[in-house]
């Protein structure tokens, strides 16, 4: 504003040198067209003065951040607790043992491994570190070995870590290389394994929080100059002076005498005008005025004043004087200001890649009961992908059912893939079962029935199913955990009530009987 403030103090100087200029030539004969050419030309400088006054700075874009990965789902759960694990590990600052996962007592390779949250290429391959938290019970030894995948490859790992019964942050950093190596962001898995030697108390790992960082993606601008706008700003001004009586003069005769033998007459010409000056500004504003605007203040006056007055004087001796003063006056000024700004700000977005379907193996039916000497379920898979092999493990309650058989489905083989299956390996509570395929053809996609598991009841309750170190291979060996649901069969047998029969027995009764004699 000081700027314009001095702007204007100068136009302003200017003006009244201009004005003071005018009225020594002309004596303030034309006056109101004076003052309409001088508000001209301070309405053109008051506009310049605001187009340079207020013009856009440029900024500079934001810095950019970090994008944060943290667990979303579970691809396997082994033998840590409790299901679901990732929602105890997703926050975004750690809370130790408010929610924290545990490991099996005593763990020898327990691993799990949780899916991340998907996030954007970040278009670089700096600053992407993994960060967890653990700790453990227990006065055993407690390792940790933890691993970042993209779905079946393995991307990086950490160094063996040594777990003390306080929570310890732990991190690593991957390199140029193996940034490079990632390219879905949105299939981003951790995988944890605990290991330990027993002690004297039985001994746990526990890890309460996850995390992936890596840079924000920088955001894309490009100034396209496209069109110009063009307002323009146009006062129109124009001043004309018509006399409409002849002048009368006034002849005052001087004695002759000086300045020589003739008379010199001094004649006052009284003209009457008739002034009708006109003003027509006409303005189209742009803005105040925008980096986007033109101004073109074009500003015109005519002024024309034409006052003609004739005097006859006549003496002894005759003298004839004829005076026609003729004062002219035209004054033009035109002042054309243009500034043309174009920025036209155009982002370009990147699109968020679309997430692969993950596998998942079910039990079905989920939930049954049976009165029966047998039950039966499905070992189910869906979302599979060239599927060659499975393997899983199922655990159950054996005070209420007992394991009888397993045999494979029909999927793993539906292609025409030779399908081989060893006998299942037991203990007291689990079995475990898998099958492999050899042959040219790819292996099957989708969904089907992977195994069909029969169990006999023992007793009234209700056994949960649980699948764990669930893998399904491809026809390439590369090994995926699924997400896994488990199940529950109820036990309902039928109660056997004994019925007493009585049975009557005959008992024979001596009755006397009197004896009559006659006396004679």
């Amino acid at each position: 504003m000081r700027g314009i403030k001095t702007q204007l103090h100068h136009i302003s100087g200017k003006a009244r040198l201009s004005w003071t200029a005018l009225h020594d030539t002309w004596g303030g004969a034309d006056r109101p067209a004076i003052l309409i050419v001088l508000l001209l030309v301070v309405a053109a400088g008051l506009a310049v003065a605001l187009v340079v006054s207020f013009r856009p700075s440029s900024s500079g874009l934001a810095q950019t951040g970090s994008q944060f990965a943290r667990p979303s789902s579970d691809f396997a759960t082994g033998g840590w607790g409790t299901t679901p694990l990732w929602d105890k590990l997703d926050e975004a600052i750690p809370d130790d043992a408010t929610t924290e996962i545990q490991s099996s007592n005593d763990p020898i390779a327990d691993p799990f491994e949780v899916g991340l949250s998907a996030v954007l290429d970040p278009q670089s391959s700096a600053n992407h570190a993994v960060r967890y938290r653990a700790t453990k019970t227990g006065d055993g030894t407690a390792t940790l070995d933890a691993e970042l995948y993209q779905g079946a490859a393995l991307i990086a790992s950490d160094v063996q870590r040594t777990l003390t019964t306080a929570y310890q942050d732990f991190s690593f950093t991957l390199s140029s290389g193996e940034a490079d190596l990632i390219t879905n962001y949105s299939d981003l898995r951790v995988r944890i394994t605990a290991d330990s030697t027993a002690g004297t108390v039985v001994t746990n790992a526990l890890v309460t929080w996850i995390e992936l960082e890596v840079p924000e993606i920088p955001p894309t601008v490009t100034p396209t100059p496209q069109s110009t706008p063009t307002p323009t700003v146009t006062p129109t001004a124009s001043a004309t002076a018509t006399p409409t009586t002849p002048p009368t003069p006034t002849v005052t005769s001087t004695p002759c005498g000086f300045p020589g033998p003739l008379c010199t007459p001094t004649t006052t010409p009284t003209p009457t005008d008739t002034s009708t000056p006109s003003a027509t500004p006409t303005a189209t504003p742009c803005g105040f005025p925008g980096p986007a605007c033109t101004v073109t203040p074009t500003p015109t006056a005519t002024a024309t004043a034409t006052p003609t007055a004739s005097a006859t004087a006549t003496s002894t001796p005759t003298a004839t004087s004829t005076i026609t003063p003729t004062p002219t006056a035209s004054s033009t000024a035109t002042a054309t200001t243009t500034s043309t700004a174009t920025a036209t700000a155009t982002a370009t977005s990147t699109p968020t890649p679309t997430a692969t379907p993950i596998a998942n193996v079910s039990i079905e039916p989920a939930s049954q009961t049976t009165g029966g000497p047998t039950a039966s379920v499905d070992i189910e898979v869906q979302n599979a992908t060239d599927l060659a092999a499975y393997t899983f493990t199922l655990t159950y309650d054996n005070t209420i059912l007992s394991f009888v058989g397993v045999s494979n489905g029909g999927f793993l083989g539906s292609t025409g893939r030779t399908v081989d299956c060893p006998a299942p390996s037991q203990t007291a509570t689990s079995f475990t079962f898998s099958c492999t395929t050899t042959g040219g053809q790819a292996g099957p996609n989708g969904s089907g029935v992977l195994a069909t598991v029969t169990f006999g009841t023992v007793a009234n309750g209700v056994s949960p199913l649980t699948l764990t170190s669930v893998t399904l291979t491809d026809t390439a060996s590369s090994p995926a955990s699924p997400t896994t649901g488990g199940g529950s069969i109820t036990v309902l047998l039928p109660t056997v009530t004994s019925t007493a029969t009585a049975t009557a027995t005959g008992t024979s009764t001596d009755t006397a009987t009197p004896t009559v004699t006659a006396t004679p």
